[in-house]
Protein backbone atom coordinates (compact mmCIF):
# COMPACT_ATOMS: atom_id res chain seq x y z
CA UNK A 1 0.00 0.00 0.00
CA UNK A 2 2.89 2.37 0.68
CA UNK A 3 4.09 1.95 -2.91
CA UNK A 4 0.56 2.60 -4.16
CA UNK A 5 0.33 5.80 -2.11
CA UNK A 6 3.73 6.93 -3.40
CA UNK A 7 2.48 6.41 -6.96
CA UNK A 8 -0.65 8.44 -6.16
CA UNK A 9 1.51 11.26 -4.79
CA UNK A 10 3.44 11.29 -8.09
CA UNK A 11 0.23 11.24 -10.13
CA UNK A 12 0.89 7.72 -11.44
CA UNK A 13 -2.75 6.67 -11.66
CA UNK A 14 -3.73 4.40 -14.55
CA UNK A 15 -6.95 5.48 -16.24
CA UNK A 16 -8.79 3.10 -18.53
CA UNK A 17 -12.23 4.05 -19.81
CA UNK A 18 -13.63 5.93 -16.80
CA UNK A 19 -11.94 3.73 -14.20
CA UNK A 20 -8.80 4.48 -12.20
CA UNK A 21 -6.17 2.12 -10.84
CA UNK A 22 -3.11 2.44 -8.64
CA UNK A 23 -0.44 -0.04 -9.73
CA UNK A 24 0.82 -2.42 -7.05
CA UNK A 25 3.49 -5.11 -7.23
CA UNK A 26 1.09 -7.99 -7.91
CA UNK A 27 -1.94 -6.18 -9.31
CA UNK A 28 -3.85 -2.92 -9.09
CA UNK A 29 -5.96 -1.14 -6.51
CA UNK A 30 -9.18 -0.19 -8.31
CA UNK A 31 -11.04 2.92 -7.22
CA UNK A 32 -10.92 6.61 -7.93
CA UNK A 33 -9.68 9.96 -6.73
CA UNK A 34 -12.05 12.02 -4.62
CA UNK A 35 -11.81 15.31 -2.80
CA UNK A 36 -12.77 15.12 0.86
CA UNK A 37 -12.76 17.55 3.75
CA UNK A 38 -11.00 16.71 6.98
CA UNK A 39 -13.21 15.72 9.88
CA UNK A 40 -13.05 18.37 12.66
CA UNK A 41 -13.00 15.49 15.16
CA UNK A 42 -9.42 14.76 13.97
CA UNK A 43 -8.26 17.71 16.05
CA UNK A 44 -7.55 21.45 15.89
CA UNK A 45 -5.05 21.17 13.04
CA UNK A 46 -7.81 19.87 10.74
CA UNK A 47 -10.66 22.21 11.63
CA UNK A 48 -9.94 24.76 8.91
CA UNK A 49 -7.91 22.64 6.51
CA UNK A 50 -8.26 22.63 2.78
CA UNK A 51 -9.95 19.68 1.08
CA UNK A 52 -7.65 16.73 0.42
CA UNK A 53 -7.43 14.53 -2.65
CA UNK A 54 -7.58 10.85 -1.74
CA UNK A 55 -7.75 7.62 -3.69
CA UNK A 56 -10.83 5.71 -2.57
CA UNK A 57 -10.01 2.01 -2.95
CA UNK A 58 -12.91 -0.15 -4.03
CA UNK A 59 -11.14 -3.48 -4.59
CA UNK A 60 -7.84 -5.15 -5.45
CA UNK A 61 -7.41 -6.92 -8.79
CA UNK A 62 -4.68 -9.47 -9.34
CA UNK A 63 -2.89 -9.84 -12.66
CA UNK A 64 -5.35 -12.49 -13.92
CA UNK A 65 -8.43 -10.42 -12.91
CA UNK A 66 -7.69 -7.25 -14.91
CA UNK A 67 -9.18 -6.38 -18.28
CA UNK A 68 -6.51 -6.78 -20.99
CA UNK A 69 -6.22 -3.02 -21.49
CA UNK A 70 -5.72 -2.45 -17.75
CA UNK A 71 -3.16 -5.28 -17.66
CA UNK A 72 -1.22 -3.55 -20.46
CA UNK A 73 -1.04 -0.28 -18.51
CA UNK A 74 -0.09 -2.13 -15.33
CA UNK A 75 2.65 -4.15 -17.05
CA UNK A 76 4.12 -0.96 -18.57
CA UNK A 77 4.09 0.68 -15.12
CA UNK A 78 5.86 -2.38 -13.67
CA UNK A 79 8.60 -2.27 -16.31
CA UNK A 80 9.19 1.50 -16.05
CA UNK A 81 12.59 2.44 -14.57
CA UNK A 82 12.36 3.05 -10.82
CA UNK A 83 13.58 6.38 -9.43
CA UNK A 84 16.48 6.09 -7.01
Amino acid sequence: MLRALARLAKGNVLTEREDQYLPARSGVWAGGTEEVCADPAWGPAFRHGAPMEVFAIRTFLGENEMRPTVWLGWSKAQSAPKAA
